[in-house]
């Protein structure tokens, strides 16, 4: 958890981990934790495959929001992967994801460095220029 501003949940996908985040810092309290088996956070060696599920996942999350709401409570949540179709606590003020598959206005969004030198994977975030990525994100966010 770090930044200032109105608290934001911003979640990775795969196959990045919770820094990815890091330059969203600057305009929000972002609480951005490592999704169960990724980078720093438990990596429990059940092999039920509930374990991992995204209903666990999301388990994982409404808790971590619980605890922390104690002091605030997050107006948004994001994601780098699809979120689940069915919501069963309170929604957030707000809610956006990236999907794996971006559809072309989607794509045509991103910043200009990055046209033409995408892969099939266009959910990974592109290292090259992070600050003009970032102003790109926010921009999307505004509109």
């Amino acid at each position: 958890m770090g930044g200032s501003g109105s608290p934001v949940v911003l979640l990775h996908g795969f196959p990045q981990t919770q820094p990815m985040w890091r330059h969203e810092a600057a305009d929000h309290t972002v609480i951005c934790p490592d999704l169960r088996g990724y980078g720093a956070s438990a990596k429990p060696a059940d092999s039920d495959p509930e374990t991992y599920s995204k209903r666990t996942t999301a388990g994982d999350v409404v808790r971590l929001a619980q605890m922390i709401q104690a002091s605030t409570e997050p107006s948004s949540y994001t994601s780098s992967t699809p979120g689940p179709r069915r919501r069963t606590r309170s929604p957030p003020t707000s809610a956006a994801t990236t999907s794996p598959r971006p559809r072309r206005p989607c794509q045509n969004a991103w910043a200009g460095d990055l046209r033409h030198r995408t892969a099939p994977c266009g959910h990974s975030m592109a290292e090259e220029d992070p600050e003009l990525i970032a102003d790109e994100i926010r921009s999307l966010a505004d509109r």
